[in-house]
């Protein structure tokens, strides 16, 4: 398999996001997103009105998901390696959407850490293990 057969065979597996959420407007004025997918985590911040910062964290730079709730909303906090001030937060979540993404990055640090290749595990599937993997 050449270079380009690889770099397609990764853009397919990746293209589709494992899970997306979004702030809950109008809690927040400008809601953040948060995308998962195979290789990395995105979080699009908005400031302001068509303002944004798009932060990618690659997974295996990821030390560490917290996941704060209350009875209905929560945030995520992201601790990476190579932050300045070495996390980032996006709050203002569903409860369960804040659950179901915090368990999703942890089930793919550890499955990174182990040398588990996902990129051929069929995306439910993917999901539903990772989801069990991290409680």
């Amino acid at each position: 398999m050449n270079q380009t057969d690889k770099l397609i065979g990764i853009t397919q597996k990746t293209e589709r996001p494992l899970l997306v959420v979004t702030g809950i407007w109008p809690f927040d004025l400008f809601p953040n997103t948060v995308k998962l997918d195979r290789k990395q985590v995105l979080i699009i911040e908005r400031f302001f009105f068509k303002t944004i910062q798009v932060v990618s964290m690659p997974i295996e730079d990821i030390l560490n998901v917290e996941m704060h709730a209350g009875p209905v909303f929560g945030s995520i906090d992201i601790v990476s390696r190579f932050f300045t001030d070495n996390h980032r937060k996006v709050n203002w979540l569903w409860k369960r959407d804040a659950i179901k993404m915090r368990r999703l990055i942890q089930g793919m640090v550890i499955a990174h850490k182990d040398k588990i290749d996902i990129t051929k595990i069929d995306r439910r599937e993917l999901i539903r293990l990772l989801y069990s993997l991290a409680s």
